[in-house]
């Protein structure tokens, strides 16, 4: 149902082999060998898709954050247009694994949206200042996410429905394949 909800067409494959190709402090790559649904085909140039899931432990940060039991249920009323599933029980730890992106850079405007859900003095002038010029070294090129930063500032009293709204959906990563 994941891969119909955030509307992408993907099948289950195994992982069979992965190793580093590349040395220590060189930009990584990797081999990967994948073994494919029988009925599927592919040809070097073709791109592989694959529709991943956040790490347990970033998943059980949020659960944390938000005092969410391991078997919460959440319902996700859509107010607009969504590929997150609305109107229907999920369990909380399907909805933080694998439907929404929990490690993606925060932007201007979630930072924005954590200054207004805070009172405290401190966080806030900190949440200014990385909003300004800051932004680009301290949260950008750090790759500090919302969830970073919630851990960060723990007085921010954002609710859990805007935590969502600033998540992106989960995206496929796209490799191409050479051999």
């Amino acid at each position: 149902t994941r891969s119909h909800t955030l509307r992408q067409d993907v099948e289950p494959a195994k992982v069979l082999v992965a190793k580093a190709l590349t040395a220590p402090g060189a930009p990584l790559k990797k081999h990967i060998e994948i073994q494919l649904p029988s009925e599927m085909t592919y040809s070097a140039g073709d791109y592989l898709a694959i529709l991943p899931v956040n790490p347990q432990e970033s998943v059980q940060r949020v659960m944390r954050r938000f005092g969410l039991p391991w078997d919460a249920v959440l319902v996700i009323g859509a107010r607009s247009g969504t590929t997150l599933p609305t109107d229907t029980p999920i369990p909380a730890v399907d909805l933080f694994g694998a439907y929404v992106e929990l490690a993606q850079p925060a932007t201007k405007r979630n930072v924005a949206a954590l200054l207004e859900a805070t009172k405290d003095s401190n966080a806030k002038e900190e949440l200014k200042r990385l909003s300004g010029p800051a932004f680009t070294d301290e949260i950008s090129a750090r790759r500090v996410s919302v969830l970073d930063l919630l851990d960060r500032f723990p007085s921010i009293s954002l609710p859990l429905g805007s935590f969502i709204a600033a998540l992106p959906p989960m995206r496929v990563r796209q490799y191409s394949i050479s051999s």
